[in-house]
């Protein structure tokens, strides 16, 4: 690294042990709660098929593209906001979760596939939230990971464009 180039992150030293932890828990908090409310949404629209028919009929694609379009930009643009940040981010999560259960009843009508889909993603956010409270106590990072997490993904990718039928 150059003299003048200043790295994203701070080293893990740099940073008091309590503010790291306090970043860990509301990062995760934040993504538990979009992962949460974006299951009950995708739920709602698998199990109470009124929801999913007026989605489906009454309102045209372009208006979750937009609202989703608007919902990043913004929060995008108000990220130091405070109350005003959480709100754009739910209602980014709510748009993008609108978006999931509809293509989760367009893909299977009794919702099938959903199931192996959130196990996966159980396992996998479990999985590295054990290793990334591992690693944060003893000062790693995912650097090491970086090959094998692209051949990983190319295989997701494979696996994903194989089995859909």
């Amino acid at each position: 690294m150059d003299s003048g180039e200043t790295s994203l992150y701070p080293p893990i030293n740099m940073m008091h042990d309590q503010n790291r932890w306090s970043f860990i828990r509301k990062v995760y908090s934040i993504v538990a709660f979009q992962l949460l409310l974006t299951a009950v949404v995708a739920s709602v629209f698998i199990f109470v098929s009124p929801v999913a028919n007026f989605f489906n009929n009454y309102v045209p694609i372009y208006v979750h593209t937009i609202l989703i379009i608007f919902a990043l930009f913004s929060v995008d643009y108000y990220h130091h906001k405070y109350p005003l940040n959480y709100f754009l981010l739910v209602i980014f999560t709510i748009s993008l979760a609108l978006r999931v259960g509809l293509s989760c009843v367009l893909a299977s009508g009794n919702g099938k596939i959903i199931v192996p889909v959130m196990l996966t993603t159980i396992v996998v956010v479990f999985n590295l939230s054990l290793y990334t409270f591992w690693a944060a106590k003893r000062g790693y990072d995912f650097n090491f990971l970086h090959p094998l997490l692209v051949w990983v993904g190319v295989l997701l990718v494979i696996i994903i464009f194989t089995s859909v039928r």
